[in-house]
């Protein structure tokens, strides 16, 4: 008996299983309740079957506004490709399309928003717009956003509207132009629509995403600055966009002018929209992955628009997370205090609590739950991070309290490449003026004269593993490998402070040997600390000239390595002072020129270090080195000084000159 023919493949499978899933709950699609609106255009089956196929079935309750018809998604499928590539004569032909293109879309906003196929098309429609087609789709959604942004592909629409009509609300708010219905209208009906119905939306899959963009916009957050992190947007997110020449410049501004009615729409939100959630919902959305970006957004703005105020008031989101009074050990917010320590994606409101509480909250968190213990807490791969933020706002007794608890766990964060911890220490010692010699010290104590050694094995320098691999492959590598980074890291700043710990690792730099040098120059981690080691302020020039002499009679290899190549340029800089070695390098790179015009890394070190200059004037090149890097034209101006300077010395000797006596022959 033939058998029915299958493709193979895990999305085919997943389809089979769905359209099973459709097909097996006929009784289920029938007994829809009766508030439900269903706009269909035809009840053919494969039409239904298909809306049905695209809908989330654990929103039943969301309306259904129809399909486009084969022939419309050809269509709006057609103009996606051709305003993608943007392939025009002109600017006249290309507005003629885009104004055909709405035309066509006129009246089917809200089927192609709802449309896997062609949702794509209505974000780029709407990134295209100009303010009057902007408030058409705007009103065209209006009534419908409490659906849409729970759809899984209108939600994303409706992202792209609110940025665009963030920028025409703030051009219109900072130009006092009047027009009706304002932008700014409409978000405040929007507002009113969403807020009775925010407790289910903050965890909602597709609906979070466009409540925090609504947040960032309603507060003047930063729109450009704040799209790139993963609070407001999933890093899984799609993101659709237009060519640059398409693309208004006003939108790139970072001023954004917001009306003062949206600061009255934040309060009702945070206040009127979230007043029926208590403590323990409260507590469960802060440990949800979905309900917890727009949980940190909203905790901000709290702390940061009335910060004493709301961490007193009841009725406020911090003091229904927190609400036990003084906050200290064995009381039930210190307890869930401790459980959102030490999970995934609750550490992440605890980061905006300590970094945004008042002066005396955050003081009365870090004395009683964190201070003695702060160096047993930051061994955890999660809690490092709230530690990280703690540091920060540490006092500068307070921070060589914590140092001295932190750097008595020192070699077990190394081990457990905590090490941005240690970073972090020392760069607040830097900006609070605090003695580091403590952490020195604690260095020298768990390593010793092993720290050359250690040095070389955290940045796994001479890996075996890795010597053999192609060099896309090591690339590749190196840049996912986070410990190392952080190890690189953690060593730059330490050559970055003028300090012991500055000493200590230069001491231990020039005791590792050449070859894991040469490989240190090679890999992309430790290179940056070789570069800095040369480059740093207030380096001391014998230490320089030390390590510039390990790579005596390798500058060849080094410069046509793409990595390497950058702490050639390096040495540029760090032979500043140095015209005997300096000399010398540009010696050796001039002995293999044809090898290393031959490469791309080496073509760019042979320009830095002026090469075709020292070959054929090596009196003007030896003059330009000792000029402190300066430009041409910087030195041409000073050139040009110093002559007229001597002329003018010159003519002033002449002036002081006393005049001599003619002799008159008889």
């Amino acid at each position: 008996m033939p058998q029915e023919k299958k493709q193979r493949g895990r999305r085919e499978a997943k389809k089979r299983k769905l359209d099973e899933t459709v097909l097996g709950s006929e009784s289920n699609r029938q007994n829809l309740d009766e508030d439900v609106e269903i706009i269909v255009d035809d009840d053919h089956p494969k039409r239904i079957h298909q809306a049905l196929d695209r809908r989330d079935y654990t929103a039943q309750d969301l309306p259904f506004y129809g399909l486009l018809d084969e022939q419309e998604q050809e269509y709006f499928k057609s103009a996606d490709s051709v305003i993608e590539l943007n392939q025009f004569n002109d600017s006249e032909e290309r507005d003629l399309f885009l104004s055909n293109v709405f035309k066509e879309a006129d009246g089917k906003e809200l089927k192609i928003a709802n449309s896997q196929s062609c949702s794509r098309i209505m974000e780029r429609l709407i990134l295209l717009s100009t303010p009057a087609q902007l408030k058409a789709i705007f009103q065209k959604f209006n009534g419908h956003f409490l659906n849409l942004i729970q759809h899984r592909f209108a939600s994303h629409c409706c992202e792209a509207l609110f940025l665009k009509a963030a920028f025409i609300t703030s051009e219109e708010a900072s130009l006092e132009m009047e027009s009706s219905p304002s932008m700014e209208s409409m978000f405040l009906n929007l507002v009113s629509e969403l807020k009775p119905h925010l407790g289910f939306l903050v965890s909602d899959t597709f609906a979070s995403h466009p409540l925090r963009v609504l947040l960032a916009i309603l507060s003047g957050m930063p729109l450009e600055a704040s799209r790139t992190t993963s609070t407001l947007q999933s890093k899984k997110k799609e993101h659709i966009s237009v060519p640059r020449t398409l693309a208004n410049a006003s939108e790139t501004d970072k001023t954004r002018f917001v009306p003062t009615s949206f600061s009255n729409a934040v309060d009702e939100i945070l206040h009127t929209g979230m007043a029926d959630l208590d403590t323990s919902s409260l507590r469960a959305l802060s440990t949800q992955p979905v309900a917890n970006p727009v949980l940190q957004i909203m905790l901000e703005l709290e702390l940061t628009r009335s910060g004493k105020k709301d961490a007193k008031n009841p009725n406020s989101l911090f003091c229904k997370l927190l609400p036990d009074d003084p906050l200290v050990e064995g009381t039930e917010s210190a307890a869930f205090f401790e459980h959102l320590l030490y999970d995934p994606v609750g550490s992440r409101l605890l980061e905006v609590l300590v970094t945004h509480a008042p002066g005396k909250t955050f003081n009365a968190i870090y004395r009683n739950l964190l201070s003695e213990r702060i160096g047993i807490v930051a061994r955890n791969e999660t809690a490092v991070f709230v530690v990280v933020k703690v540091i920060e706002r540490l006092s500068k007794d307070d921070l060589r309290t914590a140092m001295r608890y932190i750097v008595n766990k020192l070699d077990v964060l190394v081990k457990r490449s905590r090490t941005i911890v240690i970073k972090t220490l020392i760069e607040r010692c830097r900006a609070r003026e605090v003695d580091v010699q403590p952490i020195a010290d604690s260095f020298q104590t768990f390593y010793g004269s092993q720290l050359p050694q250690t040095i070389a094995e955290l940045l796994e320098i001479g890996n075996k593993d890795t010597v053999d691999m192609s060099v896309d492959r090591r690339k590749q590598l190196e840049l996912h490998d986070f410990p190392k980074t952080h190890i690189s890291l953690l060593f730059q700043s330490m050559l970055e402070l003028p300090s012991p710990l500055r000493d200590l690792f230069n001491d231990a730099l020039l005791q590792i040997s050449t070859p894991d040098l040469i490989s240190m120059a090679k890999d992309r981690a430790a290179s940056r600390v070789l570069q800095l080691a040369l480059t740093c302020k207030d380096q001391t020039i014998g230490f320089r000239r030390l390590l510039m002499k390990r790579f005596a009679g390798t500058l060849s290899s080094l410069a046509t390595d793409i990595v390497a190549s950058h702490l050639v340029d390096a040495m540029w800089e760090g032979s500043s002072g140095m015209k005997f070695a300096r000399e010398t390098m540009a010696e050796e790179l001039l002995r293999d020129e044809t090898s290393i015009r031959d490469s791309i890394p080496g073509r760019a070190v042979w320009r830095n270090w002026k090469m075709d200059l020292y070959k054929t004037r090596r009196r003007d090149w030896a003059d330009e080195s000792t000029s402190g890097g300066k430009t041409d034209i910087e030195i041409a101006r000073d050139r040009h000084a110093a002559q007229k300077s001597r002329h003018q010395q010159k003519a002033e000797a002449l002036l002081r000159r006393p005049p001599q006596k003619r002799v008159v022959e008889a």
